[in-house]
């Protein structure tokens, strides 16, 4: 296994749609008291700004009362469920999980829409503000390969995010572009396979961009092989790596 450990201080002005904050739609919390703690899923709903119900499970560390938070947007062809190995480690470090079907998948259902996929991670930040417990200051949103897409210009657009976990991330995937996303100050980790086509191109992209000024801090690493999105969860130190970054960016 090749690591590449990059971490680099960066700002750049660049073109392509993002949502700003300023454009997210506002969306109403809905508050859903008394959510059981365990590492059991509850299954929590959402009405998204055009009325569809998006689905959700939630997990909650045991004996944490107010958390730092993880926001998982899956990638094409999976559901939530994909997250599995990922959400035992960051139950016991102590945060609360929501892992979301995204519309066109697993319980969500629908057609697929990107754009409006932009809206729901908005609306899903809305859910977890009105939420009790939950640390404010340590909202992370973690995308795979598409999610990844979601994440960071979700994070870029929110009133509260702490940082973005990229896995598998692109300049451009179905249309939405990233790069005003990952020059915006928020923090991200950037996680890729060398051989895996669009990452292995556009990630260096993004740091030559990035070289031109500074303002965000990517911390960029690299795997050896194919693997793209969750098939990273294999590599040995992969987990340990997320859940090191997150630690070392919640407040």
């Amino acid at each position: 296994m090749k690591n590449l450990l990059i971490i680099i201080t960066i700002l750049v002005l660049t073109s392509g749609y993002v949502m700003t904050q300023e454009e997210a739609p506002e969306a109403t919390p809905e508050v859903t008291p008394d959510l059981p703690v365990g590492t059991v899923p509850v299954v929590v709903t959402v009405t998204a700004t055009d009325g569809r119900t998006l689905v959700a499970d939630y997990y909650a560390p045991p004996g944490v009362d107010y958390a730092p938070v993880a926001l998982l947007l899956h990638q094409l062809y999976t559901t939530g469920l994909s997250w599995r190995p990922l959400v035992d480690p960051l139950l016991a470090n102590g945060y609360r999980v929501i892992a979301v079907d995204l519309r066109g998948y697993g319980r969500t259902r629908g057609s697929i829409n990107w754009r409006q996929a932009q809206v729901d991670t908005q609306t899903w930040l809305q859910w977890i503000y009105g939420q009790p417990g939950m640390r404010l200051d340590a909202v992370f949103i973690v995308g795979a390969s598409m999610g990844s897409s979601l994440a960071l210009v979700g994070c870029a657009a929110a009133e509260h995010c702490a940082g973005v976990v990229a896995i598998s991330p692109g300049l451009r995937y179905f249309g939405i572009y990233t790069q005003t996303a990952i020059t915006s100050g928020i923090p991200a980790l950037l996680l890729y396979a060398e051989d895996d086509p669009y990452p292995a191109r556009d990630v260096p992209l993004m740091l030559n961009m990035a070289d031109e000024s500074g303002l965000a801090t990517l911390t960029v690493q690299v795997y050896s092989g194919y693997a793209h999105g969750i098939e990273l969860f294999a590599e040995e130190d992969f987990l340990a790596t997320v859940i090191t970054w997150l630690n070392l960016h919640r407040p």
